[in-house]
């Protein structure tokens, strides 16, 4: 189909801004690895330091600074991830918007949209190079042979299928850290005092109280995606039905918006390394669905 979604996706001001939110969520995920390396320092480096024999105070005073650092550097972090998360989802609800407008134009219930200024501001500091080099061709599969409507809540399927694979394999990337710390502190704690042990340990719980945290936060992203399910399917219904379906799809597009907008985000080094077999099974499905409804 001439002008469809998979086409217009690659104009150049859409893949620009596609890269843009990539740059912005990158930018929070590098600056959340500061409180995390201070935290594992804080433990690695007083148990080195009870390793040699004067090293016991030491290293007591050493946790207490590296703890105020992890503190410090945290409640920084914290203070202007939210507002760069809303920014890089607003322009990713930009971007569905320009592709999803044969459907949705005439909806009003667009959410987060970055303002005309900025979208040109930060768009005009992307290059081809850079483009090329984030990969964010065919950011959407293949659904032209759809009708408008239908195409359009096959990228929302996709969007929120994407993202919940993710999930579920950090969620285990977490699951297997947690027991590596576990199984590394107790070697390490074998042959030290419980005196000169007790700062680590009360870091180890905390370390550990934390990743448990994000756990349970991507069980929560994970449950509101799947929350979603009733309305694809409802929707799906009044599609084939050949009913308006502009209401329910821009109802699911708020629900997107809302939970790409809070959802914990997925290191850069998971997503480049599922990136080319969740897109090649992606790209599977949108070939076998076609052939079902041909």
């Amino acid at each position: 189909m001439a002008n469809s979604i998979y086409q217009r996706q690659n104009q150049p001001e859409i893949l620009k801004c596609l890269v843009v939110q990539r740059r912005l969520y990158s930018s929070v995920k590098y600056w959340q690895l500061v409180p995390a390396g201070a935290m594992v320092a804080s433990i690695v480096v007083p148990l080195c330091l009870e390793k040699s024999p004067d090293g016991c105070g030491v290293g007591d005073w050493v946790s207490v600074m590296i703890s105020g650092f992890v503190l410090v550097s945290t409640w920084l972090v914290r203070k202007f991830r939210d507002s760069i998360i809303k920014t890089a989802a607003g322009f990713q609800q930009y971007v569905d918007r320009k592709l999803f407008a044969n459907v949705l134009e005439r909806c009003c219930e667009w959410q987060g949209m970055p303002l005309p200024s900025e979208i040109a501001l930060r768009v005009s500091k992307i290059t081809q190079e850079d483009i090329e080099r984030e990969k964010v061709q065919n950011w959407y599969s293949d659904y032209s042979s759809f009708s408008e409507q239908y195409a359009v809540l096959c990228c929302q399927k996709e969007n929120v299928r994407w993202d919940c694979s993710l999930r579920v394999l950090l969620l285990v990337v977490w699951a297997i850290i947690i027991i590596c710390w576990v199984a590394f502190i107790a070697v390490c704690l074998r042959d030290v005092t419980l005196r000169c042990a007790l700062p680590t340990l009360c870091w180890c719980g905390g370390g550990i109280s934390i990743i448990g945290k994000l756990c349970f936060a991507l069980w929560n992203d994970i449950v509101r995606i799947n929350g979603m399910r009733d309305l694809f399917e409802r929707t799906e219904k009044k599609i084939i039905q050949c009913a308006d379906s502009a209401k329910e799809l821009m109802q699911l597009q708020c629900l997107i918006y809302e939970h790409r907008k809070s959802a914990v985000l997925v290191p850069d080094v998971v997503y480049k390394l599922s990136r080319g077999w969740f897109q090649s099974k992606e790209d599977l499905n949108a070939k076998c669905h076609q052939e079902m409804l041909a």
